[in-house]
């Protein structure tokens, strides 16, 4: 985290958000608790977000808080927990599958705790941020027909990324926004964070790192 040693904000993407907030912990059939998160992204979040809370604030564009708000990630997100054999086998529902009723209840968890980190004041929801046109449009371009045609640049991506290697209009904005506000951005989606240099060089994004990158001070 050295790396962010005198910087005065820094801003999150949807990903680092929603591992900071999806970890609960749901009562197995046999009475023993099992811990529902994302693992080594859910601690980092938390260790990022506690260390550099005291020292600046977390910015989050509107534009990925609408992805979180419209639900359809929690819902995506639970599904994914709820079809998950080794979550399955903790909470020994391997058989019926989990009720919705425990999927409500992470779904609902994770809400109160996007809801509860909205309310600290070094957590900003950024509402004014318009992406210009142009740049928008150049970053678009610079996916949609130099990265994606160029073997070397795709080899960047992680093995789930190459099938859809075209970041979202939601990531695009999220570059614009590293570019335009000079705000360091954390993701931890490889399509966002390993074509930085090409981009900066371009003027078309500004400093960006991989969650798991940052070690701790």
């Amino acid at each position: 985290m050295h790396r962010l040693l005198g910087c005065k904000k820094i801003t999150y993407d949807t990903n680092c958000v929603i591992f900071y907030c999806l970890n609960t912990s749901l009562k197995s059939k046999n009475g023993n608790f099992v811990e529902i998160n994302y693992g080594d992204k859910t601690k980092k979040a938390q260790e990022l977000t506690t260390w550099f809370c005291s020292r600046g604030g977390i910015v989050f564009l509107r534009y990925c808080a609408k992805e979180i708000e419209e639900e359809t990630v929690a819902q995506s997100i639970v599904k994914d927990f709820a079809n998950n054999p080794t979550i399955l086998k903790k909470l020994d529902m391997q058989r019926e599958g989990m009720p919705y009723l425990i999927q409500n209840q992470i779904q609902n968890s994770f809400f109160k705790k996007f809801d509860k980190l909205k309310r600290y004041p070094w957590f900003e929801i950024n509402d004014d941020f318009k992406p210009p046109p142009d740049i928008l449009r150049s970053i678009d371009n610079y996916f949609r027909y130099e990265m994606k045609s160029s073997k070397s640049l795709l080899d960047r991506l992680s093995f789930s990324k190459k099938k859809h290697p075209i970041p979202d209009i939601t990531d695009q904005i999220f570059l614009a926004f590293t570019y335009c506000s000079k705000i360091v951005g954390i993701t931890h989606d490889s399509s966002v964070y390993s074509y930085q240099k090409e981009l900066k060089d371009k003027n078309l994004c500004g400093e960006v790192f991989d969650l798991m990158s940052l070690k701790k001070i």
